[in-house]
């Protein structure tokens, strides 16, 4: 991770009473834009988790993340195609899954 980016995210955190208005971008270049700056950023050592950071580095999915950083169209078309996938998975209503109220916690 580019240290002056990770001394940058400790700033507004607080030690006590957690503050929920705070929050840390995903994306610090363009963060109010649909693009592949994501990528571009985890080249730079901008992965706001070291998850994010890992697949910049990692052998297995590095080549992945130049490709979409290098290439827009080709990341736009990659978001369709996931996307699709998406709509075949089942919906779990009723006994077979909940709408959660809160995404951090199961209903109950």
């Amino acid at each position: 991770m580019n240290p002056d980016y990770a001394l940058s995210l400790r700033g507004p955190c607080p030690r006590e009473n957690l503050d929920r208005t705070v929050v840390a971008l995903n994306d610090v270049t363009t963060p109010f834009i649909f693009d592949n700056a994501y990528y571009r950023n985890l080249q730079k050592g901008f992965g706001l988790l070291t998850k994010d950071q890992m697949l910049g580095v990692d052998p297995l999915t590095r080549s992945y993340v130049n490709l979409m950083a290098r290439d827009q169209q080709i990341f736009f078309i990659s978001i369709v195609q996931a996307m699709m996938k998406m709509t075949k998975i089942g919906i779990k209503i009723e006994s077979n899954g909940e709408i959660k109220r809160d995404c951090g916690s199961f209903n109950g």
